[in-house]
């Protein structure tokens, strides 16, 4: 999400690309998988975030649900 707010800052010029995103069991939660290619990244162009979650990204993932007693 942040891609698409520092593309339009006209003088950005570092975006973080944590170790998260390089995991395999997390880049594959979505449909698109924004990895940098010769140390760029292209900003989604479609609606909302740019981002689709898959459909089975439920059952991939452990839920923990938190609540107070």
């Amino acid at each position: 999400m942040a891609l698409q707010f520092e593309a339009a800052i006209p003088n950005f010029e570092i975006h973080e690309h944590h170790s998260f995103n390089l995991k395999s069991c997390n880049r594959e939660l979505f449909e698109e998988d924004l990895q940098p290619v010769n140390g760029k990244i292209a900003v989604p162009v479609t609606p909302g975030f740019g981002m689709t979650l898959r459909k089975d990204a439920e059952k991939r993932m452990n839920i923990v649900t938190i609540c107070e007693k």
